[in-house]
């Protein structure tokens, strides 16, 4: 393992420089891309598929940005290692709903000629939690290294600093993720999170995971 000490997590801010945004937008696109919700759902063998979902991950890091949830970046130097995104869930200005409600529309509908419909429609119980999760609960919403710095114990830092957020908010009882991959699921719950419900759906099987804070 190389030496982590030149490793630094840092909470970006929101005017990111749009340099940072398109590496993290290209490293969450190539990490989830090989997920397993992902590429189960979409067929990256079709043409342009790889564009278009590289053009709404850019979409989704703005709009994470805007809204003030937790950016974390792993830095090498300058360069971006890895990214943590932890959804804050919080209500949003009916405004900046709205316009947030326009984006991802016109980011999706490109996407919604790359999905599998057969396999999204069979498996889209999977996805859904049947229990209700204590109010104002933390959302990782994506954890992703880049390929050239996999295997190095970066995704742990994250992980680690994504957990004591959470932590470090008093009125927050959690953090709550779903996963399709059977590997994820035991980092995660090396990192004291629990399967709360497994669903198995069409050709997939999903975990949802919560860690309460103690």
């Amino acid at each position: 393992m190389k030496n982590m000490n030149d490793i630094k997590i840092v909470t970006a801010p929101p005017t990111l420089e749009e340099e940072k945004i398109d590496r993290c937008a290209e490293i969450i696109a190539e990490a989830f891309e090989r997920e397993g919700a992902t590429s189960y759902l979409f067929d990256f063998n079709k043409k342009n598929t790889r564009e278009y979902y590289l053009r709404q991950t850019r979409n989704l890091v703005r709009q994470h940005l805007e809204k003030g949830d937790f950016f974390l970046m792993a830095l090498k130097g300058e360069e971006v290692a890895g990214i943590a995104v932890i959804n804050k869930n919080e209500r949003l200005p009916f405004s900046q709903k709205i316009r947030s409600a326009f984006v991802q529309v016109f980011s999706i509908i490109p996407m919604l000629i790359q999905i599998n419909l057969k396999r999204a429609l069979s498996s889209r119980n999977a996805f859904r939690l049947s229990r209700e999760l204590p109010p104002n609960f933390y959302t990782l919403f994506a954890l992703a290294v880049h390929p050239h710095y996999q295997g190095q114990g970066i995704g742990k830092m994250l992980l680690t600093r994504a957990v004591e957020v959470t932590q470090e908010a008093p009125h927050v009882p959690g953090i709550y993720l779903y996963t399709a991959d059977q590997k994820n699921r035991v980092i995660y719950e090396s990192f004291g999170f629990k399967v709360l419900e497994e669903h198995q759906e069409g050709g997939i099987r999903v975990y949802h995971m919560f860690r309460r804070n103690s």
